[in-house]
């Protein structure tokens, strides 16, 4: 079996779903003078996420799975504790992935505190056509992230099946090409790639509400030949990749509707709002709507 069939269909299944409506993109005043400027958002490598524990929960999701589908089997325990650990491993730091966030719930009050700064939101809706358009030509796949426990764990078990039969079937490698420790290795590394873009989808059922789907790119495994652009972070730098809102340099973006979220001056907020995106022909079809969501102080 060759190493694209053992995990191919569940990623492809995964990010075969098309949202039914727009999707949102929430962000600040500030990043909107830079997508305005440059036609681009910014996918942030998931491994550095602001919640830390984004691929932990993969983590779990796989080793519960493990847990199950070797309940009395006859695999061979060295196979399953390096599977164990390698996985642990390899999504708690390896290859790069790198993430654009939406959500179908353009105007959700858990949204705005946690993903725009405090009065200083808005959340720009895109037509889901055409970011899929967008995505493809910059090898970019959209998703929709799984939540529901029991969806997960299926999920889980397929891919820590076709793990352990593919590994098994090829066998361990001699001490002289690998120490025993990592015997299995060499078979685990083939499925990296589609084994990240699953993970990238399975989010902690916690934040089942904000209805979150992901532009994800291609998995990036040599930064110096494939080399990210960095932005400063809280405590480090931040890996990123530009992800264009234009199909080609010579289209202009479509932004089909944009809410403007919850701040003390709303007439004036939305007056400057409505002139900046006309300034700049960012006309959204649908117009801007205010939140009507509560302003609070602190």
């Amino acid at each position: 079996m060759s190493e694209k069939a053992v995990l191919e269909p569940i990623r492809r299944s995964l990010y075969s779903s098309s949202p039914a409506g727009l999707l949102y993109h929430y962000t600040g005043y500030q990043a909107l003078l830079g997508i305005a400027k440059s036609a681009q958002l910014w996918g942030s490598d998931i491994h550095y996420f602001n919640d830390s524990s984004e691929l932990r929960h993969a983590v779990r999701v796989f080793g519960l799975a493990l847990t199950t589908v070797t309940a009395g089997s006859n695999y061979p325990t060295d196979l399953v504790e390096q599977l164990r650990a390698w996985i642990d491993m390899r999504l708690a730091d390896g290859h790069g992935l790198f993430v654009v966030c939406f959500t179908e719930a353009g105007n959700l009050l858990s949204q705005w505190r946690g993903y725009t700064p405090h009065g200083n939101g808005i959340s720009l809706g895109f037509d889901p056509g055409h970011l899929a358009d967008c995505a493809a030509v910059q090898g970019f796949q959209i998703g929709r992230c799984v939540y529901s426990r029991d969806q997960q764990h299926a999920i889980g078990c397929k891919v820590v099946e076709g793990f352990l039969n593919f590994a098994h079937a090829a066998g361990p490698k001699g001490e002289c090409e690998a120490h025993p420790s990592q015997s299995y290795y060499a078979s685990f590394y083939s499925l990296e790639l589609d084994l990240l873009s699953i993970a990238a989808l399975l989010k902690n059922p916690a934040f089942e509400e904000e209805q979150e789907w992901r532009a994800v790119s291609a998995v990036q495994s040599n930064y110096v030949e494939h080399a990210a652009q960095y932005r400063v972070g809280r405590n480090m730098l931040i890996p990123y990749k530009p992800f264009s809102i234009r199909k080609s340099p010579d289209k202009s973006m479509r932004i089909e509707h944009v809410f403007l979220g919850p701040t003390p001056e709303n007439n004036l907020a939305m007056s400057s709002l409505s002139k900046f995106l006309a300034c700049h022909g960012m006309n959204p079809k649908k117009g801007v709507t205010a939140s009507q969501l509560p302003y609070r102080t602190t």
